[in-house]
């Protein structure tokens, strides 16, 4: 009988000690949307623009709210000649949470200047 209840408690035991273990996510796992966002900056820095702004569109149908994405593709219609555009999407930027405040009244002010 002690014997059985010792078996009984060494099972017991290891079937708590393995079921404790708990499989977490990736630590490093991307959107689409940032994944575009960086395709985005790569073809920004390589002098595509034009490419650069279609990526953050597609990215911006993906997550209409990410103002990242928002202020990136503001900066790229400045590079466009598009102040006008520039400054409604860095008002629309900044008017979310998680904004970069800073960046967005630096795009609005040199939209508003070359206007």
């Amino acid at each position: 009988m002690r014997e059985l209840l010792c078996c009984s408690i060494v099972l017991l035991l290891t079937a708590c000690a393995t079921s404790t273990t708990v499989e977490t996510e990736p630590q490093f796992s991307t959107t689409a949307a940032e994944t575009l966002l960086d395709t985005a900056q790569y073809q920004r820095e390589a002098g595509n623009v034009d490419s650069a702004a279609v990526v953050l569109e597609r990215a911006l149908r993906i997550e209409p709210r990410n103002p990242a994405l928002l202020l990136e593709l503001a900066e790229l219609r400045l590079l466009q000649h598009q102040p006008s555009e520039a400054v409604a999407l860095a008002k629309r930027a900044r008017s979310l949470p998680g904004a970069d405040a800073r960046r967005a009244d630096t795009i609005i002010k040199e939209g508003e200047a070359s206007d």
